[in-house]
């Protein structure tokens, strides 16, 4: 299998994954993996090593998906790795913890009024 191969195999992947959650975190992971994988590829700056630790996370993201059920996995990141983010990277990072946070209070607030 090709490169580009082995990238949408690990996107379809992913989104197979995303299945198993619940509607608004489903949805959530479908557009941010949607919008990083379009960015990615369409982008001609992306170097190798980027492209290698790109698809190292995200198959790392779909194992976590896969793994235990019930285990709490934590998405903390090291200050090594926020140190080696971009400007738009950390700014993207932020955008997603507000959203993160958003979707919690609704899915307590749907399992309160139940």
């Amino acid at each position: 299998m090709s490169g580009v191969g082995r990238i949408f195999s690990l996107y379809r992947s992913i989104l197979r994954a995303h299945r198993n959650l619940p509607g608004p975190m489903k949805e959530l992971g479908g557009t941010y993996a949607r919008e990083e994988f379009r960015t990615h590829l369409r982008s001609e700056k992306i170097q190798e090593k980027q492209w290698r630790t790109f698809v190292e996370s995200w198959q790392s993201y779909v194992e976590s998906l896969r793994g235990d059920a019930g285990k709490v996995v934590s998405g903390d990141l090291t200050e090594d790795v926020i140190e080696q983010l971009t400007p738009e990277q950390r700014q993207q990072l932020e955008r997603l913890k507000d959203e993160a946070m958003r979707l919690k209070l609704e899915l307590d607030a749907s399992e309160f009024n139940q």
